[in-house]
Order: C-alpha cells, then structure tokens, then sequence
C-alpha cells in the first residue's frame, strides 16, 4: 500500500472514531486532522522528489543484486531496532487509551507530545520561528498567549516537549556532522540557518515559560547532563565511520564500505537507544 494511502487510511478512521453520529467531532477536531492529511501529503511529494533526483544525498539503484550476507547485516542490528519501535508505539497506544477518561485535551495534548518526541528537532525549530512572528505581527496576541499557556493542558505539554528536544540537541556535535560536507558555503550556510532558529526558539521557549529549562527543571537538565558524555563518545565514533565510509566509496571500493556498514548500523542502533526518543 502507498504511504500517502495509508496516512489518509489512519487519519479517516480517527476522524470517524471520533464523529458522535450527527456529523460533529466528538474528541477530535476534523480541521486539524484534514490539516494533517495535507501536511504529510507535501512532505511525502517533497521528500520523494528529493530521493528522485538526488538531492537528499543519494540515488537509489534497484540494479543492484540481492547480497544475504549484508541484508543478514542489516537486520541483526535493525530487527532490533524494529521491536524498540513497536515497544514505544504499543506504549503510545496503551497510555492513550488509559487517557481516554481524563478527555479530549489530555489525550491530543499526549498524541501531539508522543510525535513530537519521534519527529525530534525539525518540527520544534519550525515553533521558533512561528513563535517570533507572532512577536513582531501581534504583540498583544503573543502577550495573551504567554498568559494564557499556564492553563492549557495542551500547549503547556506540547511546548514543554519541544523545550525538551531542544535540550537534547548538541550544537557542536551538529558542527562534527556538518564537517563530513565538503562543499563548505552549502554546510556553512545551513549551520547558520540551523544555529539561528535553535537560539530563538530556545530563547522565546524561556521567555514564555518564564525561565530557562535548567532553572524551571533541574531534574530533566541533569537526565540529559548525565547523558551526554557517552552519547558523545558514541556520535565521534559514528562520524569517523561514516568520513571511512564515504571515502571507500568514493574511491570505488565497494568490498571496504560494506565491510564497514555492520559496525555504521550498530552506531545508530546505539544512539537512537541511548537518544531513547527516535529509531
């Protein structure tokens, strides 16, 4: 089944679930979940055409012959990777139902919230930026919104777990990554798109919350404090694979970079476990 098919499929369901019969949304608002449908339609087409053309780094080639010995490869470290995905989904789905008698807000604030911890850092950079036009466009608005976040059940949550992605972010280990790109205007001039929205969401988060995350929640700052060292440990690792790899393969030593492909899919295996929020 086509993804794009398959999002509407999911999406209709929730909105018939949550029709009461006479046409009206029970627990969930159909505008936004029509919303949703639309949003992940473009951002399939965008991500499919980059794929085609080679703009998101890499070509695919369906001419290249079946290997077992690397697919064996892959799935030693992926079919582990899998169950940790099934394990956060099926968690997802369980402490939704349990919410279902705490009513709607409760449950689309911990939807939106579950997302927002697969999707990671894209979608909390684009909160910086809708965040400071609503400073600039509607000062009252902003002002009426940072008064009236503390009662929301929903907003507090969803802009609590951006503030949280936000701080496990590492903008020196961003600065590691972007040094694998050679075309150094290209990776200097979206590091500082990058490092831009990161300071003003971080920064408008602080000011709507009143405070820094590390003041207002010590206990999480000191989670991610903690982890850090060996996650670093383990990103230096993965970019020195990764700076090998790509130099086998440019030299067009096909029997080196796959020989090294176990050791890269551990490397993520072991990130996404340690990040704990993606796989």
């Amino acid at each position: 089944m086509d993804l794009k098919v398959a999002v509407r499929l999911v999406l209709q369901v929730l909105i018939d679930r949550a029709d009461d019969g006479g046409g009206r949304v029970r627990t969930l608002d159909e505008k936004f979940l029509r919303a949703g449908v639309r949003v992940v339609e473009e951002q399939l087409a965008d991500r499919g055409l980059a794929i085609a053309t080679g703009a998101a780094g890499f070509r695919p080639s369906l001419r290249v012959p079946f290997q077992a010995a690397i697919f064996r490869s892959i799935l030693a470290v992926g079919a582990v990777a899998c169950a940790l995905a099934m394990v956060a989904n099926l968690t997802t789905i369980l402490v939704t139902a349990q919410l279902k008698d705490y009513g709607p807000a409760a449950v689309a604030a911990y939807g939106v919230s579950a997302r927002l911890e697969f999707l990671m850092i894209p979608l909390a950079f684009g909160v910086g930026s809708a965040l400071a036009t609503l400073r600039v466009e509607d000062p009252a608005g902003f002002a009426a919104f940072k008064q009236a976040l503390p009662g929301s059940t929903f907003m507090s949550y969803v802009l609590t777990n951006v503030e949280t992605n936000l701080a496990s972010a590492n903008l020196e280990l961003m600065r590691d990554y972007a040094g694998l790109v050679q075309d150094e205007p290209l990776r200097d001039r979206f590091l500082l798109r990058i490092f831009e929205e990161f300071e003003k969401t971080r920064s408008l988060l602080a000011e709507l919350f009143a405070g820094e995350m590390r003041a207002r929640r010590p206990r999480m700052a000191k989670t991610l404090e903690i982890r850090e060292a060996p996650l670093r440990v383990l990103h230096l690792q993965q970019i020195a694979l990764l700076r090998e790899w790509r130099g086998h393969v440019a030299a067009e030593r096909a029997d080196a970079a796959n020989a090294l492909l176990p050791k890269l899919l551990l490397s993520i295996n072991a990130i996404a476990s340690g990040l704990r929020t993606t796989g």
